[in-house]
């Protein structure tokens, strides 16, 4: 599942999305991982640190990304996919898209 997603990110009060650059929206979910990324409530940005640099990423933001995307298309639903995932927040029902793009947790500038 490695991959790359490049877009604009779109920032609501629940969900997390990028419109890519094929036009479509695609819900993205991150994995725990505070060493990489982290969410700043107050402002409303991702905010990803390599090394000694901090980037911040607020709502639209051209970003890109790594992780893969998975859709229902072969094999399991997309809601058999989400249901399948350990999660600490599961995204909520209004938020998951045909394609859910899981990130690595790395996030840059393209």
């Amino acid at each position: 599942m490695d991959g790359i997603e490049q877009g604009r990110l779109v920032l609501t009060d629940t969900c997390a999305f990028v419109d890519s650059v094929s036009g479509k929206r695609h819900l993205v979910v991150w994995p725990l991982s505070p060493e990489l990324w982290t969410w700043d409530g107050a402002t409303r940005e991702i905010v990803s640190t390599w090394g000694s640099r901090t980037l911040r990423f607020g709502s639209g933001d051209e970003i890109r990304m790594g992780g893969g995307g998975r859709s229902g298309d072969y094999g399991p639903t997309i809601g058999e996919i989400i249901a399948g995932v350990d999660w600490i927040l599961p995204p909520a029902p209004e938020c998951v898209t045909p394609l859910v793009f899981f990130s690595n947790g790395e996030i840059s500038q393209p």
